[in-house]
């Protein structure tokens, strides 16, 4: 038959009930997991640090492989396909195209120029393709401020266009 038993929870002081029926429970000293983890919660830290970690002064597994992936750039990493970098991902990481796309948002006042939205995820948008129009990359009046929701659905509606224009 099992035993009803009232004992004061360690870590929250309130009284809580519980049934006695195996040697599980018989050392119970918190009401519930929440108290039991917050009260627990320095000793489990501390159980295991320093010299009572099992690991302590040994070496990982893997210590030879540690940085190795580290270093294999340009003709070494095994990704390298003959230096065939696509022509506008470079132009994009470039200086000179933060600068352009900061000088349209600047002069859009950082507005959507179609749902005139303000802020938000913004897109700069080449009016002339940028990849057929080289010398009109970095032109400021190329440039359009979007969201990226507007540009997306700009870019649906013209696929087959050489310049896309929002204002047409």
């Amino acid at each position: 038959m099992r035993k009803r038993e009232i004992k004061k929870c360690k870590y929250c002081k309130k009284d809580f009930e519980f049934m006695c029926a195996g040697s599980e429970y018989k050392n119970r000293k918190f009401c519930g997991r929440l108290c039991a983890n917050l009260g627990n919660r320095e000793s489990n830290s501390k159980s295991k640090m320093g010299e009572k970690n099992p690991m302590y002064n040994e070496r990982p597994w893997n210590y030879k492989t540690i940085g190795a992936q580290k270093g294999k750039k340009g003709k070494e990493s095994h990704f390298w396909k003959g230096g065939i970098s696509d022509e506008s991902k470079l132009a994009r990481a470039s200086g000179k195209w933060k600068k352009w796309r900061l000088a349209v948002y600047k002069r859009d006042n950082y507005i959507c120029q179609i749902c005139k939205e303000k802020g938000g995820k913004l897109v700069p948008h080449h009016i002339k393709i940028f990849r057929l129009y080289k010398d009109d990359r970095y032109k400021v009046e190329n440039g359009v401020t979007l969201c990226s929701h507007c540009h997306r659905g700009l870019h649906n509606k013209n696929v087959n266009k050489r310049i896309i224009n929002i204002y047409e």
